[in-house]
């Protein structure tokens, strides 16, 4: 990268002229502007290439990077420079394209601007450079090409990657309100991603889950890394759900109660199908009275404070005071014992923590169980209510469909006294259990 942006200019000029010169063919279509546009493609080295400090694929990991100033304020020096090949080299499915280029080279060009940037590819040239090869193909975009442009192009473009390397759950989201902070709405986003349906419900819980996600960061006295939530799209998806649904019936106070007793319990490492469990009162009523002897009450206990009054309780509280769970949220991401020294959650829980995961995944499995069993026991009557749905429906066109020719009347005659034979049994073994019940 000893190349200025003059000489590298220069340099793709000059490819370009050897291109129409040449006679050469290789066009890639994009859509630029609103309208398919047919690009020049030419083959470059590897070396010569800058990597965009902008690339949507790592903006959460740059963001949480120790050197991410040196990045944002000198992206073209070799050190920023390094620092993006690093983190694009530990993407997933990285090993993954790097060997298909190895086996079946380069099937799709990069696409890269007048000088030099890459738009798109980056993780390709990262990884032909380790190779050790000596050209990438690239189209390149017209003169007049902005940083605006070069969003909207890579929204475009990002799906349709031999090896789609897909963009990381917090970096699809950061990318989704770059655009849209960008003077773009919400249809346009939804054309770019793909969305043939409900486009605005889409974005508008896209931005929410963001909102979520910053206003959980923003807890945490040290950087908070992003990548912390990418396991957890489910997660948070459920909770949006139930937020919603909360906040339609009026009940906001309900809504942020349940988003925090959901957080807390996906720090803990609980599993989602138990989280989704979990309602706004579900740390009062169900966690409480299980460790409320326990240490970890005790070393919990300036998280709480008494209703109506400014004096510091125990973390559990007075009965009538519901238990403060985003200052537990605000505990765990602070306590030295939970955080690694790269910022992640241990899943190796201190002991005063371990206990109330451990009650935590009791309660909601016993809720799992019970709703299990409710289910069960719901099950034959809707089962016979939909039947008794179906009976209705033949019993309502019997009189058009007898009509028809072909209709087998003793095929239909031997069916309907199946029904009464299995509707007889049912009933005889009705009888017997409310005998046996005493009804």
């Amino acid at each position: 990268m000893t190349e200025s942006i003059k000489e590298r200019r220069q340099s793709i000029e000059r490819s370009l002229e050897d291109y129409a010169s040449a006679g050469l063919t290789r066009r890639e279509n994009i859509m630029y502007r609103g309208q398919w546009r047919s690009l020049e493609v030419i083959r470059v080295k590897p070396s010569m290439l800058l990597l965009n400090n902008n690339n949507n694929r790592l903006t959460a990991q740059l963001a949480d990077h120790p050197l991410k100033k040196i990045v944002i304020e000198d992206p073209f020096s070799a050190e920023a420079q390094g620092v993006i090949e690093d983190l694009l080299s530990r993407t997933d499915k990285f090993a993954d394209l790097k060997n298909e280029l190895k086996v079946l080279g380069q099937q799709n060009p990069g696409l890269i601007s007048r000088d030099g940037l890459l738009i798109n590819g980056n993780t390709r040239l990262v990884a032909l450079r380790q190779l050790g090869e000596d050209g990438i193909d690239v189209a390149v975009l017209p003169g007049d090409a902005t940083s605006e442009d070069f969003i909207d192009i890579e929204m475009s473009l990002q799906m349709t990657m031999l090896t789609h390397q897909d963009y990381t759950f917090t970096n699809e989201l950061l990318m989704m309100r770059k655009y849209l902070d960008l003077g773009h709405s919400d249809r346009e986003l939804a054309v770019r991603m793909g969305w043939a349906k409900n486009g605005k419900k889409k974005a508008d819980q896209a931005d929410r889950l963001l909102s979520i996600i910053e206003e959980t960061r923003a807890l945490s006295n040290k950087p908070l890394p992003y990548q912390i939530f990418d396991n957890k799209k489910q997660h948070l998806k459920d909770l949006d759900d139930e937020y919603e649904r909360l906040k339609r019936e009026g009940d906001v106070e309900s809504a942020e109660a349940m988003k925090w007793n959901r957080i807390s319990a996906m720090f803990l490492g609980v599993a989602k199908d138990q989280v989704r469990t979990i309602d706004e009162d579900f740390f009062d009523e169900r966690i409480i009275t299980r460790i409320e002897n326990s240490e970890s009450v005790n070393s919990l206990s300036d998280l709480k404070k008494t209703k109506g009054s400014d004096a510091i309780d125990d973390l559990l509280g007075p009965t009538e005071a519901r238990v403060d769970m985003k200052e537990f949220v605000k505990t765990l991401l602070n306590d030295e014992s939970m955080v690694q020294e790269d910022g992640t959650i241990t899943k190796d829980l201190p002991e005063k923590y371990s206990l109330v995961e451990r009650t935590v995944r009791l309660a909601a499995e016993e809720i799992i169980t019970v709703n299990k069993l409710e289910d069960y026991k719901a099950e034959p009557a809707e089962i016979l209510r939909e039947i008794r749905f179906n009976l209705e429906q033949v019993f309502e066109k019997f009189p058009e469909v007898s009509r028809l020719q072909g209709f087998d009347s003793s095929k239909f005659e031997y069916e309907l006294k199946k029904v009464h034979q299995i509707s007889d049994n049912i009933s005889t073994s009705l009888k017997h259990f409310n005998e046996q019940q005493g009804k």
